[in-house]
């Protein structure tokens, strides 16, 4: 695995909430299984919004199967990519009726019961 780091300053033309989109690819003669990626490359695109904002995210990772009478365990990530700090931010995680709700511990918590740690807002930075 490998890491790049490219800094790139913003000319002084563009003007706030203009996006700048920068897309990059890599590319192998070596052959690859992935054949959702035509001519053995992979691709991705990050826009950036110019200007001062919170950019809050969420990722949910979670159990694809268990038996009936089974633990889900699921796992949210958040933060926030903007340059402003994200307040009064709250999560909304709404459970399938057919589970029941286990006290859990984390960060940016407040309580163990589910009504609690979705109403109380923190601060995302």
């Amino acid at each position: 695995m490998g890491t790049i780091e490219i800094i790139a300053q913003v000319a002084s033309t563009v003007a706030n909430g203009d996006v700048l989109t920068n897309h990059v690819c890599i590319h192998a003669d070596t052959p690859d299984p992935d054949t959702t990626s035509p001519g053995h490359e992979n691709c991705d695109t990050v826009p950036t919004v110019i200007g001062n904002f919170a950019n809050v995210y969420i990722e949910k990772k979670g159990s694809t199967s268990t038996n009936v009478g089974g633990v889900i365990d699921y796992e949210l990530s958040f933060g926030n990519n903007g340059n402003l700090v994200a307040t009064d931010t709250t999560i909304d995680d709404i459970l399938d009726t057919n589970v029941t709700f286990t006290p859990f511990t984390g960060t940016n918590t407040t309580s163990n019961t589910a009504n609690d740690a979705i109403a109380n807002p923190f601060q995302v930075t």
